[in-house]
């Protein structure tokens, strides 16, 4: 007899802790919006997000880090219109990293734009510093779970690099590429 007596009210719970739960990312982008240069409205970051340094950070409207994205180093990092950047993705930004509008970062995505010097033998990796170049990832670009992008890669409008990819050259536009390195399978 009670679980008939407590079962609307559980589901009247549910259902509002349900329709307000959109709202957190809001929340918290407007506790943790002093973290970026500039934004645009309606923007969201869920739990577990981090800043490592002091990256300089542009937000185009209605962008999301979902949870467990790090952003990295102390460059100048942009992202476009309507991006979702989703869970557990590293940006780890020295220079530049620009990212364009309506572009869709499947779970675990890596993004670079440095890299360590390594032409010594007689020095030790580590104290031999990095090399860096900008990355440019165009518009309506959908970036597969476990990708790679490495320093100096530029991505064109409405590529898509498939699951598993190490992107280590630019990627002309529309272009479908895979594989370690990334080579062009087709074009949409």
């Amino acid at each position: 007899m009670k679980r008939r007596i407590f079962s609307p009210l559980m589901k009247f719970l549910a259902r509002k802790c349900e329709s307000y739960r959109g709202y957190f990312p809001k929340i918290r982008f407007f506790i943790f919006h002093w973290r970026f240069e500039s934004y645009g409205s309606r923007c969201g970051i869920e739990s577990d997000v981090r800043f490592s340094g002091g990256t300089r950070i542009f937000l185009g409207e209605r962008v999301t880090l979902r949870r467990g994205v790090l952003v990295s180093g102390a460059g100048k990092l942009t992202i476009g219109d309507r991006t979702t950047i989703n869970e557990d993705v590293i940006i780890s930004c020295t220079d530049r990293i620009e990212i364009g509008s309506d572009c869709m970062f499947a779970p675990r995505v890596y993004i670079l734009d440095v890299d360590h010097k390594f032409s010594d033998r007689d020095v030790k990796i580590s104290n031999q510093g990095y090399h860096s170049a900008p990355v440019k990832i165009g518009s309506d670009v959908w970036l597969g779970a476990y990708a790679v992008i490495l320093k100096g890669v530029s991505i064109g409008d409405g590529a898509i690099v498939s699951a598993h990819s190490v992107v280590t050259k630019d990627v002309p536009p529309y272009a479908i590429v895979g594989g370690i390195p990334a080579k062009v399978i087709r074009y949409r």
